[in-house]
């Protein structure tokens, strides 16, 4: 009878438990309060104190042939089309940090492009040149950006060029070698270690997705999407329905964080990271300096900036190729999508370093 009676009232303290934790949310309350804090924490990591500034540049003509050439060489179909320069300037460096946007009269929806490594996409990724040029047919203004120091931001030989290191507030010269794309990635972008900054330095990575200066009075929310440029300094008054992120490659990668920034409606990241456990199983998958440097990904791992690219942006879309001759291949692809099931990573059998344009179209339409 005794026994009894105890079950009896261990049934009802665990019963009294369980109705507790439901009332105060529980596991799924302090879950969804951890990826909230995880947001806030990653957000203030990369833009706490943000040293930059964008801004329109009316007459982009007159940057100089070098940097006027490497804009005119986007291979979109300029016909009716306005080009507008943005350009992201520091207190840190000079290196250069551009934007180019492409709008077509009404068209109400926004997609900001990331080629990654190679810049621009050249004659040999046709599917990239067809991506872009449909988009627009489908009602997207393009804002297209490259990463650091190639593309668009690619050094012009002749400057000279600086940063402010840890411990010297003289500005330092850099060697050009430094910043020569013959040289290996990961010797390129650690330059961006070097470099005393207030922030954690894959900002640099992502202010052209993002546009920092959006943020309102360091708030800690970012306008919608219709304000994209709300900040850029001399901009046009702009507003779109729908911004959506594709990035190919280190485009894919940095697009991660730029998704857990700023709320995208959707985002796709085409072959541009997996996470640590499954980098190190093959050499294609280590990537450069700024997908391996220990100051951010020990503090947050691949696995929670998913975790908070999901909360923040609308949609998020994770693609490989299984046969990609370039990195991310299988069988590190399929393992990625057997270990995180709640994740939309789609898989197809191409055996390029690149997509089919009509799929990522019906994807963002």
């Amino acid at each position: 009878m005794c026994q009894a009676v105890r079950k009896l009232a261990c049934l009802a303290l665990i019963c009294f438990l369980i109705m507790s934790l439901s009332i105060c949310g529980g596991v799924e309350a302090s879950s969804g309060d951890s990826t909230s804090e995880k947001s806030a924490s990653f957000r203030s990591y990369l833009y706490k104190r943000r040293s930059s500034i964008a801004e329109y540049i009316e007459n982009w003509r007159r940057l100089g042939d070098f940097r006027k050439s490497l804009i005119d060489s986007i291979p979109i179909d300029k016909t009716n089309l306005k080009v507008s320069v943005i350009k992201i300037s520091y207190t840190n460096t000079n290196f250069p940090q551009y934007a180019v946007l492409f709008r077509k009269p009404r068209n109400t929806k926004l997609l900001v492009y990331n080629h990654g490594h190679d810049g621009i996409p050249s004659s040999s990724a046709m599917f990239a040149i067809d991506f872009l040029n449909k988009s627009i047919a489908e009602g997207f203004d393009v804002l297209f950006t490259s990463m650091p120091l190639v593309g668009i931001n690619r050094p012009d030989p002749p400057e000279d060029y600086w940063v402010i290191t840890p411990g010297n507030r003289n500005k330092a010269s850099v060697d050009n070698k430094i910043l020569s794309v013959k040289i290996s990635w990961p010797l390129t972008h650690s330059i961006f270690e070097m470099i005393d900054d207030p922030d954690h330095y894959m900002h640099f990575f992502i202010d052209e997705m993002i546009l920092p200066s959006v943020f309102q009075n360091n708030s800690d929310i970012y306008k919608k999407g219709k304000a994209f440029f709300g900040e850029v300094v001399g901009f046009p008054d702009i507003e779109y329905q729908r911004t959506v992120y594709v990035g190919l490659s280190g485009g894919g990668h940095t697009g991660l964080s730029a998704c857990a920034i700023y709320s995208y409606d959707e985002c796709i990241l085409i072959a541009g990271f997996l996470p640590a456990y499954l980098k190190v199983q093959n050499v294609n998958t280590l990537g450069d300096a700024e997908q391996v440097t220990s100051s951010l990904y020990l503090r947050f791992p691949y696995e929670e900036i998913i975790d908070v690219a999901e909360s923040v942006s609308r949609k998020m879309v994770y693609v490989y190729n299984s046969g990609d001759d370039c990195c991310f291949s299988d069988p590190q692809a399929s393992q990625f999508k057997a270990d995180f099931p709640r994740l939309d990573i789609r898989i197809t059998p191409l055996t390029f370093h690149g997509f089919i344009a009509n799929d990522i179209i019906d994807l963002i339409k």
